[in-house]
């Protein structure tokens, strides 16, 4: 009962984290997601009436779904002599697990630029694909202008991150791909690694996040509104964007989200009716003298559905995203 307890605890965990990335969680495997595109009113007379539009953008989706274990155990005698506090150090491992790979599948979704092909058992081949990555797919305009184009959101600095400064700045760079696609986003976030940190915070433009137990006096400037909720240390703000050090993202690398657009995640879970586990749960314990063992299970996927919410930014001089 007590592990169980400690289940539900750590689900709840889990979930806070996949708040800011992932819309829903959904048994769909594959859909066609459609997009606003470039129509307007049409104008007419008194009498006119207008004519029927179709939607001209859309693009398929499809999500992937993966099986993850781990397992405790040990001899009858080792468990005898196991303690509550030996129990909790023991789920708490598993805990830890947990959120590793939580975080690992949502950063492989985000940070992959290429067509996922996945076997799925049931459904045959399927299609994962990546944010926007300038292939043939068409995306609404961007402001100021009236076609529908190729997007892409993963780029190369051009730049190492020792040379970050008010001249290459990829807060910058980041705000004027996401803000442009999301123009009324007033608390962007931008993820940086933290081998960006100094050099970030050295920008003529970036206001660090003071420390909350300390009261400025009145005539000092301090940001407001920090957002919360997110993986990682919101630091500052920058170029109209909050700047989060994130210490799972890999040296060099950032990615920007507007908060308040659809997610770019989904997450697929099996039917109801497999009573397959959508959440790390204890499936199994056996007992085969002299042993005893415990086993878990979480079987889900992460695909990216909304491939224009994310941009995805590598500081480096190699000539392109890798």
């Amino acid at each position: 009962e007590a592990v169980a307890e400690y289940t539900r605890a750590l689900n709840e965990s889990l979930n806070r984290i996949t708040a800011l990335f992932v819309e829903r969680t959904t048994t769909n495997y594959k859909w066609t997601y459609h997009l606003p595109g470039n129509r307007e009113l049409q104008t007419q007379g008194g009498m006119g009436r207008p004519g029927e539009q179709k939607f001209k953008a859309s693009y398929d989706v499809a999500l992937p779904i993966f099986q993850f274990g781990d397992a405790l155990g040990g001899s009858f005698i080792d468990l005898a002599y196991m303690s509550i506090a030996d129990v909790d150090r023991q789920v708490a491992e598993i805990r830890l697990a947990a959120r590793k790979t939580l975080r690992k599948q949502i950063l492989v979704a985000l940070f992959n630029n290429t067509d996922l092909t996945y076997s799925d058992i049931k459904y045959g081949t399927l299609t994962v694909k990546p944010l926007a990555n300038g292939d043939s797919t068409y995306f609404p305009p961007l402001p100021g202008t009236d076609t529908l184009a190729t997007a892409n959101h993963f780029a190369e600095t051009g730049y190492a991150v020792a040379s970050i400064s008010d001249t290459n700045n990829p807060i910058a760079t980041h705000a004027a791909t996401l803000l442009a696609r999301f123009p009324d986003e007033m608390d962007g976030l931008v993820f940086i690694a933290q081998n960006m940190t100094a050099k970030v915070k050295a920008l003529t433009n970036f206001m660090e996040v003071g420390d909350p137990r300390i009261l400025k006096g009145g005539l000092a400037d301090r940001l407001t509104n920090i957002p919360g909720g997110v993986p990682g240390k919101v630091i500052g703000r920058c170029d109209d964007m909050w700047v989060v050090e994130w210490a799972d993202l890999p040296s060099n690398y950032s990615i920007s989200i507007a908060p308040s657009a659809e997610k770019p995640l989904q997450r697929r879970i099996d039917p109801v009716g497999t009573n397959l586990p959508s959440e790390l749960t204890l499936i199994k314990q056996s007992d085969l003298f002299p042993l005893e063992k415990s086993e878990w299970m979480w079987r889900f996927g992460m695909g990216v559905v909304n491939r224009l919410n994310g941009f995805v930014l590598e500081c480096g001089t190699g000539g392109s995203y890798t």
